[in-house]
């Protein structure tokens, strides 16, 4: 539970620094509008990106383990050595 507390803080502080970074990308003189639709697209779509991808992989791994789980009756689960884990013999 404190773990996801303090990950809930930093999400939260990573975001306002985007949004702080925003506002001075947005109200700079020295950048023209074309510079600045680009950074802030590569700003915010790149950790869009990086968490659609994440995901992704997340959730392939996570049904591949249901399946393993499930479709073995004597708890033993398989490790990335080959290994077996469980209280089977």
């Amino acid at each position: 539970m404190f773990i996801k507390i303090i990950l809930i803080e930093i999400f939260l502080l990573l975001i306002t620094f985007n949004l702080l970074t925003s506002y001075k990308i947005i109200t700079a003189v020295f950048y023209n509008r074309f510079q600045k639709i680009v950074q802030l697209l590569i700003m915010w779509l790149i950790p869009l990106i990086g968490f659609l991808i994440v995901a992704y992989f997340l959730k392939d791994e996570m049904s591949n383990s249901i399946e393993v789980i499930s479709s073995n009756t004597d708890n033993n689960v398989p490790t990335a050595s080959g290994a077996y884990v469980g209280g089977g013999d």
